[in-house]
Parts: structure tokens; C-alpha cells; sequence
């Protein structure tokens, strides 16, 4: 992916515009060819419903993620983006998080950190322990 490369020069908002030019004819022709019809009358509160997650989900959160990645190693954006997600969904949308719904999302941050800086760990620990009947 272009975007991992160290000297990739992609504008954010480009590569968001780019994404979305491709997506949304797609899923317009799937919808069409899906045969279901269009509503005679959408209210504006369903059309706010659907405008709001295209322009701020869509456009401002792609293109905001975009320019993090650009700005910072991938791993690490990783770690951070499931428990940001679900902070931001419990102040600015008051949803409830139970103690599954965290522990899930600590794992993941706990994988990749596991994954990213695992084999220093390894090294701090005793022979014997990382590698029994292995050692000289």
C-alpha cells in the first residue's frame, strides 16, 4: 500500500476522494441491481441520517485517519484506534460499554504490542523459560 511507504507524498483528502470515486458507484450498482425501490418520500430526519455518517464518517473520518497514518507508524495508529473509537462513542454518543465489550478491545492493543515488541521481551527472559530443552 502506497501509504506505508516511508516517502509517500499522498494528500489525505486525495486518497479519501480517490477511495470513495471507486465505493460508491459500486454500491449504487449493487443497490440498483439488488431490484429494491427507491421511497417515494425520505424524510429529513432520514436524510440527515445518511448524510451525516457519508460526510463526517466517511470524507472527515477517512481523511483525518489518513493523515494520522502519514504522520505516524501504523502500528501504533492501530493500538490507539479501538479504544479512541470506543471512547468517543460513550462521551459523544452515551453508549454503555460492558466489561466483555472492553476486555475485546484491550486484547487487540494487547496483541499488537505483544506482536510489535514480543521478541525484546524474549530476550529479557531466562533461557530455560523461552526455550526448554533447547539450551546448551
Amino acid at each position: 500500500m502506497l501509504l506505508r511507504q516511508p516517502d509517500a507524498d499522498i494528500a489525505a483528502l486525495a486518497t479519501t476522494v480517490g477511495s470513495l470515486a471507486v465505493t460508491v458507484p459500486l454500491l449504487l450498482a449493487v443497490y440498483l441491481l439488488g431490484g429494491t425501490a427507491l421511497p417515494a418520500r425520505v424524510s429529513t430526519r432520514t436524510t440527515m441520517a445518511m448524510v451525516y455518517p457519508g460526510v463526517i464518517g466517511s470524507v472527515l473520518g477517512f481523511a483525518l485517519y489518513y493523515y494520522v497514518l502519514q504522520h505516524m507508524e501504523t502500528t501504533r495508529v492501530a493500538l490507539v484506534t479501538p479504544v479512541l473509537a470506543l471512547l468517543l462513542g460513550h462521551l459523544f454518543n452515551g453508549a454503555s460499554n460492558g466489561a466483555r465489550v472492553w476486555f475485546g478491545t484491550i486484547t487487540i492493543p494487547g496483541g499488537l504490542l505483544l506482536f510489535e515488541y514480543g521478541d525484546r521481551l524474549l530476550v529479557r527472559l531466562p533461557r530455560s523459560t523461552v526455550r526448554p530443552g533447547l539450551n546448551r
